[in-house]
């Protein structure tokens, strides 16, 4: 299957797409404030919204400071451009536009990204697959000079469950460093890393289940058997994440810390308690609860330290691609950030 880049005229005269413009005078706390969709699901020009999915985000903070944030996304579901208007003056500050190129048996792509859409691609990623569609290379451009900096090559054994990985650091064709992982039945892996390809570990990463619902991650910094940094997670039956602690001993900087969550009866996500040092006592707490009106969803977050209440935010969404965020620090029934966004299919 042949397919090519987006061309770079349409994502220019979408620059001028009127979906979910907000005027400078009305408030965006208002849902109204952006253009909805139709009932098919299209807003602003139908060739446009059709040829790309757009999101349109504005943003404005307790000073009443606005930022919009245009991004196009392709049928794929990659992001193909993006434009900032950082000071809400109707000027675009940054806009890049990302070119995808396939070959005809989708054995590479090539993707360029032009910051500042003046024809000239500022960073170049290419990949080559095999014929079984695993990535074999990755070259990257990091500058748009023509000129290949980084490059990562793959190999596999096992049917897949060894993967080893090659990188040239400095685009000289010589292999700098080398990683090779295994994987168990499990979906387990050891993963070493040999940083100078004297054919001596420098760092071991080990990753499995310790037990039927507690997945362990372990780091051996140094290759000398000393576990520095540890992460384990704990899985309910409904295979939710109930638990995720970490461990780190480097001596500089010890750290233990643990986040939980809670669920309701329905599975939603109820409560989520930080406790940073380790002492069993949650210094951090997230609190959240839900509402569904049928055209709306209402999510409200309400953020606790010490047990005090310090900020609340409300999500609602809209059934036809609009959404809302509004936080309030303190609280003092001031709203400190609004995130207002339309998405046109």
């Amino acid at each position: 299957m042949s397919r090519s880049g987006r061309p770079f005229a349409l994502l220019l005269a979408a620059l001028s797409f009127a979906c979910g413009k907000i005027d400078p005078g009305e408030e965006p706390t208002d849902l109204d404030g952006l253009e909805a969709p139709d009932a098919e699901g299209h807003c602003g020009d139908p060739a446009v919204s059709g040829a790309a999915r757009v999101r349109v985000q504005r943003t404005r903070d307790i000073s009443g400071n606005v930022e919009e944030a245009i991004v196009w996304v392709d049928a794929e579901g990659n992001v193909v451009g993006r434009s900032i208007d950082e000071n809400d003056d109707g000027s675009i500050d940054f806009l890049s536009v990302t070119f995808l190129e396939y070959g005809a048996t989708d054995d590479w792509t090539l993707s360029s990204e032009d910051i500042g859409a003046d024809g000239t691609p500022d960073y170049v990623l290419g990949r080559d697959f095999d014929e079984d569609g695993r990535l074999v290379q990755e070259r990257t451009d990091s500058n748009g000079d023509g000129t290949t900096d980084v490059t990562f090559t793959y190999a596999y054994a096992d049917s897949g469950r060894e993967i080893s990985m090659e990188a040239d650091w400095n685009g000289d064709g010589t292999s700098d460093s080398l990683s090779a992982t295994s994987y168990d039945d499990l979906g387990g892996s050891l993963t070493t890393y040999d940083e100078n390809l004297d054919g001596a570990p420098d760092r071991i990463i080990t990753r499995g289940w310790l037990e039927e619902r507690v997945w362990l991650e372990q780091a051996d910094l140094g290759a000398d058997g000393t576990i520095e940094e540890e992460i384990r997670t704990t899985y309910d039956e409904e295979g939710r994440v109930v638990e995720v602690d970490n461990h780190r001993s480097l001596s500089e900087e010890p750290t233990d810390n643990s986040t939980r969550y809670e669920y309701s009866a329905t599975g939603e996500l109820i409560l989520e308690s930080y406790d940073a040092d380790g002492d069993g006592e949650a210094e951090w707490e997230k609190a959240y609860t839900y509402e569904d009106t049928g055209d709306e969803e209402v999510q409200t977050t309400m953020r606790y330290f010490g047990g005090t209440l310090v900020e609340v935010c409300t999500l609602t969404t809209h059934d036809r691609g609009q959404s809302l965020l509004a936080c309030d620090s303190g609280p003092d029934e001031i709203e400190d950030v609004v995130i207002t966004e339309v998405v046109c299919p």
